[in-house]
């Protein structure tokens, strides 16, 4: 499900739960319940289906450069991340919140701001606009098509994160 569109936007009393892509991102990855609009068991999560993956293929031989499982949880930060659109965003939460080592972006990185307590001027999700933590730019590249929908949004996150047109994300 979409968080922009189906779990976090939408419906108006979606709209007034406080950081709710930030904690849907958040449940998703870990499967810890911190999300009152998404039900992701552990066994459904990124982290837990990621080190099953990992567990199998251990299982047939397969040896990895670097330890991926760091006393039982993923080592996100010998990991590059990337995906498209909602799986672009995902990877941009998981260079913030979790430092992955890389994280490439193909036309993503925004969430819809909450309105709670009003709508930010930056019009940014709560977690893009959060400092308490900060991505490292220099680990994120990003491509976005001109033509894309959302183009407009997403410049804007890249512009509010400091990323450099050329330099972190092309057009």
């Amino acid at each position: 499900y979409a968080i922009n569109f189906d779990e976090c936007g939408g419906d108006p009393a979606k709209l007034s739960i406080d950081n709710c892509s930030g904690d849907v991102h958040m449940e998703k990855i870990t499967g810890v319940d911190v999300s009152s609009v998404v039900d992701t068991p552990a066994a459904d999560s990124m982290e837990y289906r990621l080190a099953t993956l990992v567990g199998y293929l251990q299982s047939q031989g397969f040896e990895f450069p670097f330890d991926l499982i760091v006393n039982d949880n993923i080592n996100w930060q010998s990991l590059r991340v990337g995906g498209h659109s909602q799986g672009a965003t995902h990877a941009l939460y998981l260079a913030k919140y979790f430092f992955a080592a890389h994280a490439c972006l193909l036309a993503g990185g925004f969430d819809i701001p909450d309105a709670f307590p009003s709508i930010p001027p930056e019009n940014l999700a709560d977690w893009l606009l959060d400092e308490s933590v900060s991505v490292d730019i220099n680990n994120v590249r990003a491509f976005v098509s001109v033509d894309d929908g959302s183009y407009d949004s997403f410049i804007r996150a890249y512009i509010h994160l400091g990323m450099i047109e050329g330099t972190h994300y092309v057009e």
